[in-house]
C-alpha cells in the first residue's frame, strides 16, 4: 500500500511509552482523555450549563470568544444521557481507532484526528450565516470524530467479517444511513451539516494518505455501468445480426425466385426492394475501401 512521502517516517507502530508494561499508543492517550473528561464532567453534574457554556462549540459561542469549545467539544461527555452509549462509543474507537494508527503511523493519524475536530467545526462557520447557529454535536452519533474513524476503518479494511456476516463496508453504509435518518425525523436537519464534514473528512484524509480503497458503492456502480454497458452492445449486436440474416433471407429467397422462373417474375417490390439491398451494399462496401 503505498504513502506519500510526508508522513512515511510515522509509519510505524511505536508506542508513545509504557505504564506498567502496558503500550501507550495516540489512541489509548486520547482515550484516557476522554475518560477523564467524563468522570470530571460527573462529579460536577451540578454545575452542567456551566460546562456546557464553556466547552461545547456553538458558531455563536465561537464569535463570542470561546475559540477553544472547537477543541474540547468532542471531549464533553454528558454521561446522564449518553449511558451505555459512551461505553461502546469508547470501546469501538479504541478497536478502530488503532488500527487506523496503525496503518498510517502516529504523526499522520494524530493529524486526522485533530482535523476531525477543526473542519466541521470550520464548515458550521462558514455556512451559519445561512443556516443559522450550528454546532458540531450530532444527535445519536454523540461523538462524531470516533464514528468517522470507525467509517475510515470500514474504508481501508471493507471485506473484514462483523456479525450476521456483514462486511465493515455494509455495516458502515448501513449505520451511515441509519443515523442520517434518525437526525431528518428528530428535526435537527443542521446536524447534517457536521455529519457530513465528519465523513467527509475522513474519507479525504485517507485518501490522500493512499490508505485504503472505496467503501464499495462507488466500485459497484461502476461494475453496474460497465455490466449494463456491455449488456447493451451485446443486446445491440444481437438486433444487428438478427436484421441481417433476415434481410440475407429475403434476398436469397428473391435470388431463387429470379433463378426459378427469371427476372420477370419479380413483382414491384420485389424489384425495389433488391435494388434497396443491393445500393446498401455497394454503400458498405465503399465504406470498407475508404
Amino acid at each position: 500500500m503505498a504513502f506519500h512521502r510526508w508522513h512515511a517516517s510515522s509509519g510505524s507502530y511505536a508506542p508513545l511509552g509504557y505504564v506498567r508494561g502496558v503500550a501507550v499508543d495516540l489512541t489509548r492517550l486520547i482515550l484516557a482523555f476522554h475518560i477523564l473528561s467524563t468522570v470530571i464532567c460527573a462529579f460536577a453534574f451540578d454545575q452542567r450549563p456551566f460546562w456546557e457554556l464553556e466547552l461545547l462549540f456553538t458558531t455563536s459561542s465561537f464569535w463570542e470568544g470561546r475559540i477553544w469549545t472547537v477543541l474540547t467539544d468532542p471531549f464533553y461527555h454528558n454521561i446522564a444521557e449518553e449511558h451505555v452509549w459512551l461505553a461502546l462509543n469508547l470501546f469501538l474507537f479504541y478497536q478502530f481507532g488503532t488500527e487506523i494508527e496503525r496503518l498510517i503511523g502516529r504523526v499522520s493519524y494524530g493529524f486526522l484526528y485533530v482535523a476531525l475536530m477543526l473542519v466541521p467545526a470550520l464548515v458550521c462557520l462558514m455556512l451559519a450565516p445561512l443556516v443559522g447557529e450550528l454546532g458540531v454535536r450530532v444527535p445519536y452519533v454523540f461523538t462524531l470524530a470516533h464514528f468517522a474513524i470507525f467509517v475510515g476503518f470500514a474504508y481501508v479494511y471493507p471485506d473484514v467479517p462483523f456479525f450476521f456476516g456483514l462486511s465493515a463496508r455494509w455495516l458502515a453504509w448501513i449505520l451511515i444511513g441509519v443515523f442520517t435518518l434518525a437526525i431528518v425525523a428528530s428535526g435537527a436537519w443542521q446536524a447534517l451539516i457536521p455529519y457530513a464534514a465528519g465523513l467527509g473528512t475522513v474519507y479525504l484524509y485517507l485518501r490522500f494518505v493512499g490508505a485504503g480503497r472505496d467503501l464499495g458503492m462507488w466500485e459497484v456502480w461502476k461494475s453496474w455501468r460497465a455490466q449494463r454497458h456491455e449488456s447493451e452492445v451485446l443486446k445491440r449486436q444481437a438486433t444487428h445480426r438478427k436484421q441481417k440474416e433476415e434481410v440475407q433471407a429475403s434476398v436469397d429467397s428473391i435470388l431463387e425466385k429470379i433463378h426459378q422462373h427469371g427476372l420477370h417474375s419479380l413483382t414491384p417490390k420485389e424489384r425495389a426492394y433488391l435494388e434497396q439491398q443491393g445500393t446498401k451494399l455497394r454503400d458498405r462496401e465503399a465504406k470498407e475501401r475508404r
